[in-house]
């Protein structure tokens, strides 16, 4: 799916989704198989579907008494909020919005659990856009790079933001980083530190100097 979201191939990354929900329709806890099938059912204008799905497998978050927000499930509270505000349920993404943020300032920037760019979305749903802003710019600064393409070109919480300058900026600045890595690992290839084939193992490295 990654991989058609890359290219551009929508229909194919929607495909993708809707086989993995028929392989495991109550354990879909990837964050991008989810924001792409409930964008395709607000296209379809059938975003109840959607939040029935997000109700379905996060079902302490979706039930109005509880809404249970905690470091295991925050990560997918912005794409929540966002969907109950294009289905009209205002006032659970409101309370959603609420209890997310400080949860994600008590989170490490990176790592598998960190906050990384779910920040920036909440705080785009929360109307903040400068601090959301601030808030890309130091995860780049701290490294971040999983999946930028997708939060800086596709994901639909950051519309807002894609024709400020600045974030023109940092998305070309990411960019040439890449590239740059990308070069870097070329190199690699030509000079037989890493494999052209996968399947074949590179070449031995010189020993290190005594």
């Amino acid at each position: 799916m990654a991989l058609a979201l890359f290219n551009g191939e929508n229909d194919r990354a929607v495909h993708f989704a809707r086989e993995a929900e028929k392989l495991a329709p109550y354990r879909i806890f990837n964050p991008w198989i989810l924001t792409q099938l409930y964008v395709d059912d607000l296209a379809d204008g059938n975003g109840t579907a959607a939040v029935e799905r997000y109700a379905r497998i996060f079902k302490g978050l979706m039930n109005p008494d509880e809404h249970l927000v905690s470091r295991t499930n925050y990560y997918v509270v912005s794409d929540i909020v966002y969907l109950l505000r294009e289905t009209g349920d205002d006032e659970l993404a409101d309370r959603l919005l609420r209890d997310v943020l400080p949860i994600m300032e008590s989170v490490p920037v990176l790592g598998f659990a960190g906050s990384g760019p779910w920040k920036s979305l909440a705080l785009t749903l929360a109307g903040r856009e400068d601090d959301a802003m601030a808030s890309l710019e130091a995860i780049v600064d701290e490294g971040w790079r999983s999946w930028w393409w997708y939060f800086f070109d596709v994901h639909p919480v950051l519309e807002p933001l894609r024709d400020r300058p600045d974030f023109k900026a940092l998305r070309a600045r990411v960019a040439a980083d890449m590239a740059k890595q990308l070069e870097n690992v070329r190199r690699m290839e030509r000079n037989g530190e890493l494999p052209t084939n996968w399947a074949q193992p590179a070449a031995k490295s010189a020993p290190p100097p005594t």
